[in-house]
């Protein structure tokens, strides 16, 4: 008969998993994290302009805006019926 892992056994699991991580995987994971947030935070105009944005002026309206897209993507939160897109045509696709 197996024998079922008590509550206290299995908030366990986690824990003992993530001790026998090399410290190499642990460091590789947060150099890959590192290079995603610097990644976007260079380009995030770049990325409005191809999601046919206009970059807000005002870094609270940017964190505002960013956030919608967060929640859309994430989640499919529609966007706000207030949005307005540019009618500037992205280099991104052919004419």
């Amino acid at each position: 008969m197996i024998k079922r892992a008590s509550t206290s056994e299995a908030a366990l699991i986690p824990v003992v998993t993530r001790t026998q991580v090399s410290p190499t995987s642990f460091n590789l994971a947060s150099a890959a994290q590192v290079t995603v947030h610097v990644a976007f935070d260079l380009h995030r105009a770049d990325l409005l302009t191809a999601l046919r944005m206009t970059p807000p002026g005002r870094q609270d309206a940017e964190r505002t805006l960013n956030e919608q897209w967060c929640d859309h993507w994430r989640q499919g939160i529609p966007m706000p019926a207030t949005l307005h897109y540019t009618t500037a045509r992205n280099d991104s696709r052919p004419p």
